[in-house]
């Protein structure tokens, strides 16, 4: 009897899946760091693998500026969105849509790749579109717990969406590494606080932030502890001017490249819930004040932080309530208490939807090929 042949496709909930090798790949989706940072994480990891890369976004953006620091060809589209918008804009947006899908086609046509992945925003769109109905595989990723609306207009063109759950088939929130977990030595005296707002920092927390602090020091009972505030450049003097005389250790900067690694020393986060900062904080299993920016579209920055106070890896407080004396209180409590920020930050670990990059894209091989050399 003869050798049954090697299928040529391979059929995942009922869609078909090309069984190729990918040497081109190309990612689009952007706007923000959480668009954007799993992107750039993605491309060089593929890169790495011998793969040719090409990055798709908005011209003069976070994405091209990111790309060009790490000398990853990138294909400029200018692209309306249409979240948050009048009639006006939306029409205006629908305008440019049908131009930008033929010139990213064109653009697919001339690049030729074998796999392209959409990371999130309305950036992506004309690419997500051009590659569906030219019949190439698509994966969106998801890194927020609630689907951005991007992503959701773009589903039907995707053969895989990717949602931030590590443990479904192809679920996570790629990382370049998931770092070692911080030594307990972090939740004995000397403290540390870490103070995010994101890449671009968050007023409020550069206004209330020092002065609750400054406060809370003063209590008796409460442990010693230094504190690292990034606070966005435009607030960078504002902030230091805050913190003045201060009778602790601080380090102010407008903007942390190195962010995470304070995250594994961590005593305490308090922090926005964006998909990245969760991602980023629960790697490195920091227990975090989760204050979701308040108007975030579809409010998904709270549900991200939900899913992580639901399983006791962190707290969830609203905006509106950091200057309530209540605040001030929990804050009190939970730093005079080593045993509750390590058992808080041992569930942010074991909760995280962080996943290695490598990993992320192995799960992918049995279905589209072996992105490497060999």
């Amino acid at each position: 009897m003869e050798p049954r042949a090697q299928p040529k496709f391979w059929r995942v909930d009922n869609k078909t899946f090309p069984l190729e090798r990918v040497r081109r790949i190309l990612v689009t989706g952007g706007g923000t760091g959480g668009h954007v940072i799993p992107a750039i994480t993605l491309l060089e990891e593929a890169r790495r693998r011998g793969a040719e890369i090409l990055y798709a976004g908005a011209p003069e953006s976070l994405e091209e500026r990111q790309s060009k620091q790490r000398s990853i060809p990138f294909s400029p589209l200018k692209v309306t969105g249409f979240a948050g918008k009048g009639v006006p804009e939306k029409l205006k947006a629908l305008g440019v849509l049908p131009g930008a899908v033929l010139m990213a086609k064109e653009r697919i046509r001339s690049f030729s790749p074998d796999l392209v992945i959409g990371t999130g925003g309305y950036v992506q769109i004309p690419w997500i579109i051009s590659a569906g109905l030219s019949g190439l595989p698509v994966v969106l990723l998801e890194p927020n717990a609630v689907s951005g609306w991007a992503n959701r207009l773009l589903s039907p063109f995707a053969r895989i969406v990717s949602t931030m759950n590590p443990q479904t088939p192809f679920g996570g929130v790629p990382v370049r590494e998931v770092p070692e977990c911080g030594s307990a030595q972090r939740f004995v005296q000397p403290l540390r606080i870490v103070i995010a707002g994101g890449s671009q920092g968050a007023r409020v927390f550069n206004e209330v932030m020092p002065a609750l602090l400054l406060k809370i020091r003063e209590t008796p009972g409460v442990p010693m502890f230094s504190v690292v505030h990034q606070s966005g450049e435009r607030w960078l003097e504002m902030t230091r001017s805050a913190y003045l005389n201060a009778p602790f250790e601080v380090t102010v900067s407008g903007f942390m490249e190195n962010l995470p690694e304070y995250y594994r020393t961590a005593s305490l986060v308090i922090c926005r819930s964006g998909a990245m900062t969760v991602t980023e904080v629960t790697a490195a299993g920091a227990p975090a004040v989760y204050i979701p920016y308040p108007h975030a579209i579809g409010d998904h920055q709270t549900r991200n932080a939900e899913i992580i106070a639901n399983c006791s890896g962190g707290w969830l407080w609203r905006e509106s309530s950091m200057s309530d004396p209540e605040f001030s209180r929990f804050l009190i409590r939970v730093l005079s208490d080593p045993s509750l920020l390590s058992k808080f930050g041992d569930n942010a670990r074991r909760n995280s939807p962080a996943i290695m990059v490598g990993q992320w894209l192995d799960r992918l091989s049995p279905i589209w090929g072996n992105l490497s050399n060999a």
